[in-house]
């Protein structure tokens, strides 16, 4: 097809000329003009036009692909958006019957549009008034990839606000993501990834991925992120195992599926080569919020001990990773046999297991050792400026 583009504001004709007809080179025998194909125009008028171009049941199949994609493409900016939500005839009540479409790009270049447009608001609340988010969901089970790629990333797009992350706040959606994970498409996995990782900040959302059995999607996907170099599909992974980690349900389920074996995997050099700062991070919070459970600092003892420590004397730890795996071996270090392995591997770096940042004491809860707040012990002074603070009365001798 030939494209001449004028000024903006002009109207443009696309052309293609019906098998047989000359080549557009040489000149049109008299009488003879190939019918356009459709036509369309620039500035204020593109998105109108274009809404009608899409409305007009009358035109077919190759003739609707191309005006899916001219829209996907028009809908590069919040104005183009907000203007394609307003526009008469309806452009998202349109998309809802387009995206049930037999054709498979034509349910495709649908869920691309409808991704777009709820980056916005009005959007989202278009998306809303035409009940599109069960026509959304439906294609994730689309026989074609491509529609369940797509669909998956309308998702995302809708769940990366607050709003919309009310808006999908269904069971049925939370249990569509969560079996989209089982899709053979790394593509689509990181989509519904994302929009799960933005929906398990919500209780809701963590109580039903936990029931459509989450945590060993997650594991797995973990590991096939890690094996195929796909940093993507880590990430959201972590992130998502992550969120659910902060719940009780979710820590256990964790504690169950030997978690933590992976998490410690993760945190460990491959190969010689350096860690990721950011799988670091999220692995590293992961075993932070499991080991809060009593039962995730014994099975933390027997694999996480090591890396945790690796990470901890690196010069090269980030300040938030630094705090997570700080608050990791506080957690780990109440199983007393943890505390002593942590002391040994720690004590040839010039760590001291009471010692942390800003020479403050640690834990203050857990000093068993009385020597330590005896006079000249580590624990000493921290200890007679709390007495001094809160009132509390000199300690007897023999208490000592």
């Amino acid at each position: 097809r030939a494209y001449a583009r004028q000024q903006q504001g002009n109207v443009r004709a696309c052309e293609e000329p019906p098998q047989g007809e000359p080549a557009p080179d040489q000149p049109l025998e008299q009488g003879t003009m190939p019918e356009p194909l459709f036509s369309y125009a620039y500035g204020q008028r593109a998105i109108p036009k274009l809404a009608e171009l899409l409305c007009d049941k009358s035109r077919t199949e190759e003739e609707r692909i191309h005006t899916l994609y001219s829209l996907k493409s028009a809908l590069a900016s919040q104005e183009e958006k907000c203007s394609a939500v307003s526009a008469t005839p309806s452009i998202p009540e349109r998309l809802a019957q387009l995206i049930q479409s037999e054709t498979e790009p034509v349910r495709r270049l649908s869920a691309d549009c409808l991704a777009s447009l709820a980056m916005v608001i009005q959007g989202r609340i278009a998306i809303a008034s035409h009940g599109l988010v069960p026509s959304i969901t439906a294609a994730l089970k689309d026989a074609s990839p491509g529609v369940r790629t797509s669909a998956a990333a309308a998702l995302h797009s809708i769940s990366n606000s607050r709003d919309g992350c009310s808006l999908l706040a269904a069971d049925a959606i939370v249990q569509a993501l969560v079996m989209a994970l089982d899709e053979g498409e790394q593509v689509t996995t990181v989509a519904a990834l994302s929009a799960l990782a933005n929906l398990t900040r919500l209780d809701i959302g963590v109580l039903v991925a936990l029931e459509a059995g989450a945590v060993a999607k997650l594991q797995r996907c973990m590991e096939q992120g890690h094996s195929r170099g796909n940093q993507k599909l880590l990430l959201s992974a972590l992130q998502c195992t992550f969120n659910i980690s902060n719940t009780p349900d979710g820590k256990a389920q964790a504690i169950n599926a030997d978690l933590l074996k992976t998490l410690a995997f993760l945190c460990t050099p491959y190969k010689g080569e350096p860690l990721e700062p950011e799988v670091t991070r999220l692995a590293v919070g992961c075993m932070m919020a499991i080991t809060v459970a009593k039962a995730g600092k014994f099975k933390a003892a027997e694999s996480c001990v090591e890396p945790l420590c690796d990470i901890l004397i690196d010069v090269d730890t980030d300040a938030f990773t630094l705090r997570s795996v700080i608050a990791a071996i506080k957690n780990i270090s109440e199983f007393p046999k943890a505390r002593e392995e942590f002391s040994k591997r720690l004590a040839p770096h010039g760590i001291d297991m009471l010692v942390i940042a800003d020479n403050a004491v640690w834990p203050d809860s857990n000093r068993y050792v009385h020597q330590n707040i005896a006079p000249g012990g580590i624990a000493f002074e921290a200890d007679k400026a709390l007495r001094t603070q809160w009132g509390y009365p000199e300690p007897h001798p023999g208490d000592i």
